[in-house]
């Protein structure tokens, strides 16, 4: 080491490693389950209450399909499970944030899909708006949190 010359800085932050399998795997693993649990879980909470405030006899098969409140807040809900999937695919692709969050919301889209076709759709009827906005969510959501990423990096 030489005393009059400046010392070496590394000033460059190490950059992260691309892995697409792990960023699939996990993106889909919390646009999937986790909006299924916690939708789950919002369902059973808001018949109890329903239960508690107006009575059992209020609470029929398609109640929360009609009650907009809950519908709303369903959306809003999943939309943050959407998001931080999209959160969560970025992480792990670095400089392709929005490739992998298209991958992961097209694939999310389709499972959705599968399952609304061949479950949901004919016991319970939907309003057209909460259709289409279940279904929009996914992409705006997930390239949300995936770009919520990248832009988090550019500020750094």
């Amino acid at each position: 080491m030489d005393i009059y010359k400046t010392p070496d800085a590394n000033t460059q932050k190490p950059q992260r490693q691309l892995k697409p399998i792990n960023a699939i795997a996990y993106g889909l693993l919390v646009s999937i389950v986790l909006t299924l649990i916690v939708s789950f879980v919002e369902g059973i909470v808001f018949g109890i209450i329903i239960a508690i405030t107006q009575g059992v006899e209020y609470i029929t098969e398609d109640f929360m399909a009609r009650n907009a409140v809950f519908l709303f807040i369903d959306l809003l809900v999943t939309s943050a499970c959407l998001f931080y999937a999209g959160k969560i695919t970025g992480r792990y692709a670095p400089q392709q944030e929005l490739k992998f969050g298209l991958i992961v919301a097209v694939i999310t889209l389709v499972i959705y899909w599968l399952v609304y076709s061949f479950l949901g759709s004919d016991k319970v009827n939907y309003p057209i708006w909460y259709e289409i906005a279940s279904f929009a969510v996914i992409f705006i959501a997930i390239l949300l949190g995936a770009k919520s990423v990248k832009s988090a990096e550019n500020q750094q």
